[in-house]
């Protein structure tokens, strides 16, 4: 059963009557019982703020447009079992989640979270700030606080900026943390440097976490695409192969040879020589 999230930066996201309801919808033990199971919890954490243009901000939708709708992710899903469970915050100043959370185990449900996504318009009234925390912790708020129960949680958050309002990132990147919540990176790259890359790395993601770079905002599609690819992923099964070659028997041999010069055998005509030597010597003695 998952913990209920509520820190001093997530609990505005949810106040008054809200929190006490979500509360007692998570230690309910029912709830619990009817959680849907998925392969992986994923939020999109989507940068919207005031560096990204309108003409960007598309590129950015069109690139989680076209990753739900790309066969090879699709294909991918299907594999899980039971699929992925996928929402998506938009986050500035502040944060909203413009997507509620979608279970998509094929086709048809990976293209209408796709739908969804392209007919979420850009929300007002949250600032024009770069407050990746933020992003964060509403984030972490939603893994928390949903119906399904994920084998993963992962929080995919994109930017083209450092933080540079609110609380501090390394503190919302390890509450996530202590919460078994993965954070992976897209550093959106306007420029050759790798100042932006570095900062995510150093900053944002968490220690299991790993970034995918987007060389420009030209370059988002195929880097969402690569980056939710890997993001729901199975990881590898820990069990070694069996060992086709049968172990050594470990009981020794009976009546082993000990080491050293090999025993010789007499030669049977030699022995019979030396006994009939004896005998005639016997024999000479009684005679005296």
């Amino acid at each position: 059963m998952k913990a209920t999230f509520f820190s001093a930066n997530t609990v505005r996201f949810a106040t008054g009557a809200g929190v006490m309801a979500a509360a007692l919808c998570a230690m309910s033990p029912g709830s619990a019982a009817a959680a849907t199971l998925v392969s992986t919890e994923l939020v999109l954490s989507v940068d919207v703020s005031g560096s990204i243009s309108p003409s960007e901000f598309n590129l950015q939708q069109d690139g989680y447009v076209a990753a739900f709708r790309d066969a090879d992710l699709i294909s991918q899903i299907e594999s899980l079992s039971n699929g992925i469970a996928v929402s998506l915050v938009y986050w500035s100043t502040s944060a909203v989640k413009a997507v509620d959370w979608f279970h998509i185990t094929d086709s048809a449900s990976s293209n209408t979270f796709a739908d969804q996504i392209e007919a979420a318009d850009r929300p007002r009234g949250i600032g024009s700030s770069t407050d990746i925390a933020e992003g964060i912790d509403l984030s972490v708020f939603e893994l928390l606080n949903n119906e399904f129960d994920g084998a993963n949680l992962v929080i995919d958050v994109s930017g083209d900026g450092t933080d540079n309002s609110g609380g501090a990132v390394t503190d919302a990147r390890d509450a996530a943390a202590a919460e078994d919540i993965i954070i992976n990176g897209l550093p959106i790259l306007t420029s050759s440097s790798s100042i932006l890359s570095d900062y995510y790395t150093n900053n944002v993601i968490t220690n299991d976490g790993f970034i995918e770079v987007a060389s420009g905002f030209e370059n988002f599609e195929n880097a969402v695409k690569t980056k939710i690819g890997r993001e729901i992923a199975p990881p590898d099964d820990p069990t070694p192969p069996d060992d086709p070659t049968p172990p050594d028997d470990p009981t020794p041999p009976d009546n082993p040879t000990p080491p050293g010069d090999p025993v010789s055998v007499p030669d049977p005509t030699a022995v019979l020589g030396l006994v009939a030597v004896g005998l005639l010597g016997l024999r000479s003695k009684f005679r005296q």
